[in-house]
């Protein structure tokens, strides 16, 4: 039946499989993050005390308990005009603005996709907290 729809709709029959394959997946996969070939963020620290319950657990918090003052470990995903997005392992991205981004050597290797670096939490504005939509700003800590 493939080969047969293949030839009628003149592609070859292992690109169908393939589309179909696609077809067939979660629409919230990303083919992404199998080229990342990164395991998810971890939780570093929390200077904010009290975001106890992902900070003693020692776990990714939850969007609802993401916090402004948190580290967390993050690998970014896109880099566009103004910035770049960071996955933080908790559904929804941040976003680090390119205002916010180093100067000289350390740039280029912090704003590639894939990288991973521990990024400060500056502002949570959730907007669904349901579908994990958020507006989650992002820069890197300061030198301790």
């Amino acid at each position: 039946l493939v080969k047969k729809v293949a030839n009628e709709v003149g592609m070859g029959e292992v690109t169908l499989r393939d589309a179909l394959v696609a077809l067939r997946r979660d629409p919230s996969y990303d083919p992404r993050d199998d080229l990342l070939g990164v395991p998810g963020p971890v939780l570093l620290s929390v200077d904010d005390a009290a975001a106890t319950g992902a900070a003693s657990a020692g776990r990714v918090p939850t969007l609802a308990e993401l916090e402004e003052g948190m580290e967390l470990q993050g690998t970014i995903t896109n880099v566009v005009d103004f910035g770049a997005f960071v996955d933080l392992g908790i559904g929804a991205s941040g976003l680090w603005h390119i205002s916010k981004w180093p100067r000289g050597g350390e740039r280029a290797q912090l704003t590639m996709v894939g990288a991973r670096a521990t990024f400060t939490v500056t502002s949570v504005e959730i907007q669904d907290l349901r579908a994990k939509k958020a507006r989650i700003s992002l820069e890197l800590p300061l030198s301790k």
